[in-house]
């Protein structure tokens, strides 16, 4: 089950396109990230209430899988994390699943695609900018500036590892959609 929850705030660093933060090394993959920090700029009140929010989440997700969740991952001072993991491995299983369509402004040196076969990006992050009359307007990620006041949707996602190294539980929001109310 999702549940998803919708955010409101100022946009602070973020990597939100569709390759994040990836470097172009296929030994960077597992790592690479879409990431952004959402900060409160002056309206404490109804950002605490968000991040209580996340914070009851938590404590739900602890209850349900048994594990330990540092909530300081997510909320910190005034400031919300979201992250999401911008690749994931193709495992042969995988047969008809939807991959992302990378063209030359996604993947302007080709990289990714040269590594499709062994890695793909499920989804990328839906940018886009909201009209006066309320309709919204889908955006490149690199028109979203620092400042800006945007709505977010998120929702928690939990995945269970079990390797050599590590077992145990990993827990992130990941945003879905960001879209731009105000200018900065």
């Amino acid at each position: 089950r999702t549940v998803t929850i919708v955010l409101q705030g100022f946009l602070g660093k973020s990597s939100l396109t569709a390759l994040g933060n990836w470097r172009g090394k296929e030994r960077d993959t597992p790592s690479a990230i879409q990431f952004m920090e959402l900060e409160a700029g002056g309206c404490e009140v109804p950002f605490r209430a968000q991040q209580d929010t996340i914070r009851n989440l938590c404590t739900v997700i602890t209850m349900r899988t048994g594990t330990d969740i540092n909530v300081d991952g997510f909320v910190q001072g005034s400031k919300i994390f979201l992250r999401r993991r911008v690749f994931t491995k193709v495992r042969p299983t995988d047969r008809g699943v939807q991959s992302v369509q990378l063209d030359d402004h996604k993947d302007p040196y080709g990289a990714a695609r040269k590594i499709a076969s062994r890695w793909r990006i499920e989804q990328e992050v839906l940018t886009a900018i909201r009209r006066p009359s309320g309709s919204k307007i889908a955006v490149a990620p690199t028109l979203l500036t620092k400042g800006d006041f945007v709505e977010v949707t998120a929702s928690a996602r939990i995945e269970t590892v079990r390797t050599r190294k590590r077992n145990g539980t990993i827990v992130s929001f990941e945003m879905h959609e960001v879209v731009r109310l105000y200018n900065a």
